[in-house]
């Protein structure tokens, strides 16, 4: 699906960042974890494109606060008649970066509903994590009287699965390019800044003290054990930035899940393409 093509994936790292933390971590490994801590807790906002502010005309935009979180969160309805399908974007995205997968539904006769995360788009926030989120999710469900479709991407196809697992409504799941193991997540990010090992390691430790969590809790793959609703899961061949891995591990272990996994779209592309958007709306629609 798709022609192979060479594309910029991610966000390139400095290099004076490397060795920044390089330095730092040889001085004081603690202080370096501490401040890579502090950094992959803040997601970059991006300017959102001229296009997709112009797309997004059949939607409309509220802010609700989430008292659980203290936050504003910015969400997006594209109302009909039709039942309610959330969408979960990715880190350092927004909701209306799925716009197209939103639009295709909306005009097959769905309620869509989106949202910028905290810290992210136009919701409030400097710093968040997928727990922060679940709360959001949570938030919505309740308000909405639930979904009858969950699609995330990245980041968001975790939340996904995990707000799935806790809610009996939802009848279809989807996942584009959607994260795995929380320890493989600590271990790119450390990796790509230039930290060791052995301070992936401490940093996971300081994030499970400080929200009294275990991450395995949180893996997808774990679960996807625990929820036996249709699944659709869509993944890149030519991701850069989460594995294709993650997708077959995930699908290895779901009891009814379906596997998709396309050529030379990369992590991001995949949601504007426009058999994959087909897909989705095929698999939402059907019975």
């Amino acid at each position: 699906m798709g022609k192979k093509k060479k594309h910029q994936q991610g966000v390139p790292v400095p290099k004076w960042l490397v060795f920044g933390f390089k330095t730092i971590e040889r001085i004081s490994p603690y202080i370096a974890m501490r401040i890579a801590a502090h950094i992959f807790s803040k997601p970059i906002k991006f300017r959102t494109p001229k296009h997709e502010k112009k797309q997004t005309l059949n939607c409309t935009s509220k802010l609700h606060h989430i008292a659980k979180i203290d936050e504003h969160i910015m969400v997006y309805e594209w109302k009909n008649s039709g039942k309610r399908i959330l969408i979960n974007h990715g880190w350092s995205s927004r909701g209306t970066q799925m716009y197209r997968i939103a639009e295709q539904l909306f005009t097959a006769g769905f309620h869509v509903i989106a949202y910028d995360a905290p810290a992210h788009g136009q919701s409030t926030g400097s710093k968040t994590n997928m727990l922060q989120i679940l709360k959001v999710t949570n938030y919505l469900a309740q308000h909405y009287g639930g979904f009858y479709g969950i699609i995330g991407h990245s980041l968001g196809g975790g939340v996904s699965f995990q707000h799935s697992k806790q809610a009996n409504e939802v009848k279809k799941l989807v996942t584009l390019a959607a994260i795995d193991k929380m320890s493989t997540v600590f271990e790119n990010y450390t990796a790509i800044i230039g930290l060791s090992q052995k301070t992936c390691l401490r940093m996971v430790a300081y994030f499970e003290r400080k929200h009294n969590v275990r991450l395995a809790d949180y893996d997808t793959s774990l679960a996807a054990q625990q929820i036996a609703i249709p699944t659709l899961v869509i993944h890149d061949q030519d991701d850069h930035d989460v594995s294709v891995d993650c997708a077959t591990n995930i699908v290895k272990h779901h009891k009814n899940a379906q596997l998709v996994i396309t050529e030379g779209l990369g992590h991001s592309k995949i949601l504007n393409d426009p058999k994959v958007i087909d897909l989705v709306t095929s698999f939402i629609k059907a019975p």
